[in-house]
């Protein structure tokens, strides 16, 4: 049996929206409703400002599994 590792990438929150991504039905334990999608879209754009996106901070928002 081979051995597989997880490979992790930083990419900016830009990068992120120039692609699209479907998950499944069946891979959801949960569905989104729109609130948590602005929610989410909302803490991002907050803790982002309104400067340059290049002195914007880093932002942890969690795994994404590709």
């Amino acid at each position: 049996m081979s051995e597989q590792r997880i490979q992790s990438q930083d990419i900016s929150v830009v990068e992120v929206f120039q692609s699209s991504y479907v998950v499944p039905d069946y891979q959801r334990e949960f569905v989104w409703e729109e609130t948590e999608d602005d929610q989410l879209l909302s803490d991002i754009a907050a803790e982002m400002g309104n400067g340059p996106l290049e002195s914007a901070p880093e932002y942890f928002i969690g795994s994404m599994v590709v």
